[in-house]
Order: structure tokens, then sequence, then C-alpha cells
């Protein structure tokens, strides 16, 4: 998923002149599984192993990414022992006080990237919103 945000091609006036719909610059992107799994060592786990080191992964270690809060707390949201959502944070390349026209149009890319990626995501996800 993360990967591909990054790569959203975009040639809305919005997203001019970067053709991006996410800035390409490091430290735009916050992908917690990316850091999940360098912190782990790429070693893959499922099920209820998988929740037990996301939890302590939580619990542990700071984002590196500036655009993070100071912690995955709110990233990573674990309710009654239960993982219930996870958030991805981004920077966008729209720049702000554009008109809503020019907002509409790189929402609906936005839109349209993420319905793709809900399609994609096994079907025990829930919703990507």
């Amino acid at each position: 998923f993360c990967k591909a945000l990054r790569k959203v091609p975009c040639s809305a006036e919005g997203c001019k002149p970067f053709g991006t719909l996410i800035q390409t610059a490091p430290g735009s992107t916050s992908c917690f599984i990316e850091e999940f799994d360098g912190w782990n060592f790429l070693r893959r786990y499922e099920g209820d192993r998988f929740l037990e080191q996301l939890q302590e992964f939580r619990g542990k270690r700071k984002p590196r990414i500036d655009i993070e809060r100071e912690d995955w707390s709110k990233s990573i949201g674990f309710v009654g022992g239960k993982l219930k959502y996870v958030q991805v944070r981004a920077l966008m390349t729209l720049q702000e006080r554009q008109s809503t026209e020019v907002k509409r149009t790189v929402l609906a890319l936005l839109e349209n990237f993420l319905e793709r990626e809900r399609r994609l995501a096994p079907p025990g996800m829930g919703s990507i919103l």
C-alpha cells in the first residue's frame, strides 16, 4: 500500500509541478508496517503472533518520520487488546489555498486509489477509510 501510494501519478493542476499525488521527498510518508518490518528484521508473523509483535513495536518504538506523532498510539489503534485500526500518514503535493475545484480533482484521484487498494485487501480487512 505505502509503496503504491508514493507512486500515484497526478497530472491535475493541484499536483503541479510534482506529478504525483504524494510528496516523494524522504520523510513525507509515515508507514507503520515498513518501520515494523525493519524493527523485526523482516520476519513475517500471522494471527495472534503478529498482533503481539505489533503491540510490542507500538509500545517500544518511536516513529522515525517527522510527520508522525511522538509515538504510534494514534496510528496503530488497539482497543481492548484488539487491533481496530491503523493509519498511514502522508504529505500530499496539493498546495494550500487552492480552489474547491482544484481540490475536488485531487480528492477524486485519492479516492480512486483508495478504492483500488480496498478491492485488493483481504476480505476481513474492513474499511480503508
